[in-house]
């Protein structure tokens, strides 16, 4: 969405979404999160948007999704951290 809002005029509303909160209640695991890690960045994210809105959600997905890729699966919260 990023790339678009620079040839399309739109105007991008940033908002939490989290397969781990879809997929609550369920039987099965479909994220392979046991341990419930993944809620960890849905409820940065989603301080991230109450506390200071929109925009700054979108950079902080931006950045988590640009940040830190080059470490290695058992870091998995390096992304975050660096995009904080």
């Amino acid at each position: 969405m990023v790339e678009v809002t620079k040839v399309r005029p739109v105007e991008v509303r940033w908002r939490v979404m989290s397969l781990s909160v879809l997929n609550e209640g369920r039987d099965d695991d479909p994220e392979g999160d046991p341990e419930g890690y993944l809620w960890v960045p849905a409820r940065i994210c989603a301080a991230v948007q109450q506390e200071y809105g929109s925009e700054r959600l979108g950079r902080l997905y931006t950045a988590m999704w640009t940040h830190g890729r080059d470490r290695g699966a058992d870091e998995w919260l390096a992304p975050l951290h660096d995009a904080l």
